[in-house]
């Protein structure tokens, strides 16, 4: 009869999204000789704007040699002897782009909203203001220092971002403070949107 072998299961940088029918951690009496298939769920959510994408996996004896290896969530080897099996994760992140007033100018969500791996660049998010306005600049979540300004904007997503673009009227309007808490949260402002510098 085939001997049994244990299975180690690990995450690197971490163990997330637990992989199935081997859990994390030693699995004893693993059928020896027999083809062994793991899965963990990717991507998976973490909420917060934070996803864990599976890139890949590996399979090493207790040498440390690579016997099999992959890309993407599904590991599929032979149980030969002792084996300890890693899941490999990088983080992905949100990204969402809004208006603190569609009457004031848009944004272009449509072509930069979306979900990006840990160090991919977002390019060309574009504030447009309409008649009589002018971008003013932007906030929200994760606005990179000193680029409260640029626009079009460019961002390295190391973090979520949510982010939201202010207007001003070019020739100032008054602009009304209506709430406590943060001074540049668009939503505190009669009309919605931080005040400009001519306002």
């Amino acid at each position: 009869s085939a001997s049994s072998f244990w299975l180690d299961v690990a995450g690197a940088p971490a163990a997330y999204a637990p992989p199935a029918p081997y859990a994390y951690g030693i699995n004893v009496n693993v059928g020896g000789g027999s083809r062994i298939t793991n899965t963990v769920t990717s991507p998976f959510n973490e909420g917060g704007g934070l996803r864990r994408s599976c890139v890949g996996w590996a399979v090493t004896n207790t040498a440390g040699t690579t016997i099999a290896s992959g890309s993407g969530n599904q590991a599929e080897f032979d149980m030969t002897t002792n084996l300890l099996l890693t899941f490999f994760w990088t983080n992905v992140y949100q990204f969402v782009v809004t208006s603190a007033n569609a009457g004031e100018g848009s944004v272009n969500s449509g072509t930069v909203d979306g979900w990006y791996t840990n160090g991919m660049t977002v390019t060309n998010i574009t504030a447009t203001p309409t008649g009589g306005y002018v971008f003013n600049r932007w906030t929200g979540t994760g606005v990179p220092p000193g680029q409260e300004g640029d626009n079009p904007l460019t961002v390295t997503m190391t973090q979520a971002r949510y982010l939201t673009a202010n207007f001003a009227l070019d020739a100032g309007e008054i602009r009304t403070w209506t709430g406590a808490g943060n001074w540049i949260d668009p939503a505190r402002w009669t009309p919605n949107g931080i005040p400009g510098p001519q306002d």
